[in-house]
């Protein structure tokens, strides 16, 4: 459907995910975020996780696949990102399986 279509559909991740994790959601490649929830209890981290991804199977028009990685703050976040990247391609796959 063209890049405008898929430009909005980025923006519209974005958007979602900005939602849960506010002020903390950066874009590190054409089509992938990485959220950082710094000093946030696990319980909340996972409640907001479940809120993006219901707010997402809402949505008419995303489809993502989500990596996510609580730690307590023993782990570089270069380490945090590469686990949450691995899950997330793990998810894809998972999808795609699904289908």
């Amino acid at each position: 459907q063209g890049h405008s279509f898929g430009d909005r559909i980025i923006q519209r991740a974005g958007q979602l995910l900005n939602e849960s994790f506010s002020g903390s959601v950066f874009r590190i490649g054409g089509d992938e975020f990485v959220a950082f929830a710094i000093d946030l209890p696990r319980i909340e981290f996972d409640r907001r996780i479940e809120s993006f991804k219901e707010s997402i199977a809402r949505d008419s028009i995303v489809n993502v696949s989500v990596g996510a990685v609580w730690d307590d703050g023993n782990c570089a976040p270069r380490d945090l990102v590469a686990q949450a990247d691995a899950l997330m391609y793990e998810d894809k796959r998972n999808y795609h399986f699904r289908r």
